[in-house]
């Protein structure tokens, strides 16, 4: 970190990206933090945000724009996991892809495949022959198993979370 003026700073990353990147695509870069002010009685303040890019200039065209994180927070109330530094689903895609496996219980975290389980965890094939769905997660091994989706019209009504955009 460097600062870049009053309250404002500048983090260079240590890694460059690879000489083959592909610059003529979207690329995107998620940052947290954190700020304890509990000494003056204001508690912990967090921010993410999530930075989309073509590296060769232009704009954004393409983002993975498949559940916004206005959608979750119908029911959730303020999306964040891992202690609450990591707020919002752009956050999240960025981590949870389809080569993350838990390593606790062998199950995939990828954010498709993770989120449609949470909320069907009782009615998994596995979960009514007598198994468990659980995920190791920021405060230890959390079950699943006895979560039902209820939505308006369940995880039939995909429209609950997937809503529709035209923009990119």
């Amino acid at each position: 970190f460097t600062e870049a003026g009053p309250g404002l700073y500048r983090y260079t990353f240590r890694t460059k990206a690879p000489s083959g990147i592909d610059r003529s695509a979207t690329h995107s870069i998620g940052v947290y933090s954190n700020r304890n002010l509990s000494e003056f009685d204001l508690g912990t303040n967090y921010a993410s945000h999530v930075y989309n890019f073509v590296p060769a200039g232009g704009a954004v065209t393409k983002t993975h724009d498949i559940i916004r994180t206005e959608s979750c927070n119908g029911c959730h109330q303020d999306l964040n996991f891992h202690g609450g530094s990591r707020r919002g689903v752009e956050m999240c895609v960025l981590c949870h892809t389809p080569q993350t496996t838990d390593p606790v219980t062998g199950n995939t975290l990828d954010m498709a495949v993770m989120t449609h389980k949470i909320h069907t965890g009782a009615d998994l094939p596995s979960v009514q022959a007598g198994g468990k769905y659980q995920l190791n997660g920021f405060g230890g091994l959390i079950d699943y198993s006895h979560i039902r989706f209820s939505g308006n019209g369940g995880t039939a009504n995909c429209t609950v979370c997937h809503k529709q955009s035209d923009d990119p």
